[in-house]
């Protein structure tokens, strides 16, 4: 595992100095998108050296349409547009164009050294509200959009036209996430809670949609009795057994609230659709009396999206912001502890969990951190990108840098020969079958583990160098 400080000047204002990075996201073909504070859009593509396996970078094209910050790029699920959206409230989809396309805002310099060219496509318009978080729809139709007017908004992604707006949370939307398999939509909000939709299969085409149920979650339940389990030395997972019916129960938040600065909650499904991880949150063990809490992330299973988490993993120093599942299918590992995994199928996947400073990375195998990267940025991170090969990890930050995390044919295991997303036949939810919620208390390296490994990197002071330039 290599992880790298790119010193290259992402995005910087017209005094020459950097701006934030807010969001960046892979397309199929290695090209990466990158976006912030200096209200523009930029394309790069990423690659290896064959020679020092180091990350290298090439400048491809400036998008210039946006007026404000521009807060998250997403590519849609084909790789052929991109969606923009940011502090003006505006969503442009752009598609690649064949000639350079002159804005208010373009940079002449930019535009010299450019090698391809975008246009926007589409605008989807919005009464003006900071937009955080959006996310495509499977199939490509559809854009939903968190909001700083605490409003979810769902668009058509090839006319622009607003389709729907529900007001159903309480402050600002900063995360939103689609469900691979088009059945449910996921909000996260600062009002410390999470609003999942399901949307009526009736109504999916592309000039109507409709979203039939919603449950609102922002508390964790337990009983008021319970009395926890003998703890072994180095475990790393609490069983907490189910009240009776007749028990009374106390409850606790489950997530942050606005007090917590940030700008972003981004949740992630994972790719098959059995688990959504939603960042942001807190846990309070009920058999301490103290009113101390851990942050944390919980784990819902796809049957238990409208009840509690099945499992929290929790102790994170700082609050976590955004997580995000890597593309590939791994095969088991037959030598692993498989007790703590809450699916029963012939793979697992891989995801990384970003916290304000620092990288910690999960498999669903065994639910447990097996690497962790601190010190990679000044300031807050902001956002996660995986590339297709499942093999790179891009990370973006406030102090206006980006860096990588790269992995090693194979070091996070074999990816499953021939592999096709599915939905599990069978899912293990712990809080459907007897048992509430499963809490992991350790969510560091364990000093024991034979694999865990913690990347200490070391800051060195910011550079301005202008973007690499690859010739044929």
């Amino acid at each position: 595992m290599l992880s790298e400080v790119l010193q290259i000047r992402w995005h910087y204002d017209a005094d020459n100095d950097y701006t934030p990075i807010y969001s960046a996201d892979f397309q199929h073909s290695g090209r990466i998108a990158t976006c912030g504070g200096d209200n523009n859009i930029r394309i790069w593509r990423l690659y290896r050296e064959k020679e020092s396996c180091s990350p290298k970078v090439e400048y491809l094209s400036t998008l210039s349409r946006h007026l404000q910050a521009v807060n998250v790029v997403r590519f849609d699920p084909t790789g052929e547009r991109l969606a923009s959206a940011g502090d003006e409230g505006i969503v442009f989809i752009w598609v690649p164009s064949d000639k350079p396309i002159n804005t208010i805002s373009t940079n002449n310099e930019d535009m010299e050294i450019a090698k391809e060219f975008w246009r926007v496509n589409v605008v989807c318009r919005s009464p003006c509200a900071e937009t955080y978080d959006l996310s495509w729809s499977p199939d490509g139709n559809y854009i939903v959009t968190g909001s700083m007017d605490n409003i979810l908004r769902i668009y058509n992604a090839n006319t622009g036209q607003l389709l729907k707006e529900y007001h159903d949370h309480l402050h600002y939307i900063q995360g939103v996430c689609w469900d691979p398999f088009n059945e449910y939509l996921v909000s996260q909000s600062s009002d410390r809670s999470i609003c999942v939709y399901k949307i009526a299969k009736t109504t999916l085409n592309t000039s109507s949609i409709d979203l039939t149920h919603k449950t609102k979650l922002s508390r964790l339940e337990y009983p008021s009795s319970l009395q926890g389990p003998e703890q072994e030395e180095d475990a790393s997972c609490n069983i907490q057994p189910k009240d009776s019916p007749t028990e009374s129960k106390k409850s606790t938040s489950l997530f942050h609230g606005e007090t917590l600065v940030t700008f972003f909650r981004r949740p992630a499904f994972s790719p098959d659709g059995s688990l959504l991880i939603t960042p942001t949150g807190v846990y309070k063990d009920p058999n301490q009396n103290k009113t101390d809490t851990s942050n944390s992330v919980h784990v819902f299973t796809r049957s238990g999206l409208n009840s509690q988490p099945a499992i929290t993993l929790s102790g994170f120093n700082k609050p976590a912001v955004v997580v995000r599942f890597s593309p590939i299918l791994y095969t088991l590992k037959q030598t692993q502890d498989v007790s703590n995994s809450v699916l029963e199928v012939p793979y697992y996947m891989v995801f990384a969990v970003a916290t304000q400073d620092a990288v910690f990375f999960y498999d669903t195998q065994s639910m447990r951190p097996f690497s962790c990267v601190v010190n990679l940025h000044y300031s807050t991170l902001t956002d996660l990108a995986w590339d297709e090969s499942g093999r790179t990890l891009f990370i973006s930050s406030l102090d206006g840098f980006c860096s990588t995390i790269m992995f090693d044919d194979d070091e996070l295991g074999i990816p499953l020969p021939n592999a096709h997303v599915y939905l599990p036949q069978k899912l293990h939810d712990k809080s459907n079958s007897g048992l509430e919620a499963k809490t992991m208390t350790e969510p560091t390296i364990l000093a024991n583990s034979s694999n865990a490994q913690t990347i200490q990197t070391k800051k060195g002071p910011k550079k301005r160098i202008a973007p690499t330039l690859i010739s044929n």
